[in-house]
């Protein structure tokens, strides 16, 4: 997966963020892990381990559907 695209999935990942009325501060802290860190990963600078995928899964309310279409 090149960049492009990988930031362009992430837009949708945003969008579900949005919905849900959550900041990234707030995530990262659900998430256990730093807002720089978040930030670096949501921007598409580095990738999100299994574990992240599957708390954002849980916290996003994610169907299986769009987790695939955002990291797969």
């Amino acid at each position: 997966m090149n960049l492009e695209s990988k930031k362009e999935m992430y837009n949708i990942l945003k969008e579900k963020i949005r919905d849900r009325k959550l900041s990234y501060k707030k995530l990262s802290e659900k998430m256990r892990i730093s807002e720089s860190g978040f930030n670096k990963k949501i921007n598409g600078k580095y990738f999100f381990t299994q574990e992240e995928i599957f708390m954002l899964k849980k916290i996003l309310k994610l169907k299986n559907s769009e987790l695939i279409q955002i990291f797969f």
